[in-house]
């Protein structure tokens, strides 16, 4: 799980890289993934704005903006999750890690 790209760790650097109230939007067809991305995000104190479990039949389809698999999904049957989290005034997550000026991941506490 810790590999998952809404693993907090990749939550916390997708914030630390968003002006103040800079928003991520996350959509999937599977249950499990947005369930554990729920709990990732309220691990690090935060709440979505936004928390639907069929996109497609609810307020927030207004201009939505249909994916590939999306359409292949819902054509499916298949309902979308949909989340959608704003960065808080000053909000901000220490990393053990920062990056290095080629681009990769130097370790703070020494590990390469």
């Amino acid at each position: 799980a810790k590999r998952r790209l809404t693993h907090r760790r990749y939550l916390a650097l997708y914030l630390n890289l968003l002006s103040d109230g800079g928003e991520i939007r996350f959509k999937t067809d599977n249950v499990g993934l947005f369930d554990f991305t729920l709990e990732e995000i309220s691990s690090l104190g935060l709440t979505p704005e936004v928390v639907t479990r069929d996109l497609h039949a609810s307020e927030y389809n207004a201009g939505n903006v249909m994916t590939e698999y999306e359409r292949s999904f819902s054509e499916q049957g298949m309902k979308i999750n949909m989340l959608t989290l704003k960065k808080p005034e000053g909000f901000s997550v220490e990393l053990p890690y920062d990056f290095t000026e080629d681009g990769r991941r130097r370790y703070l506490n020494g590990r390469d």
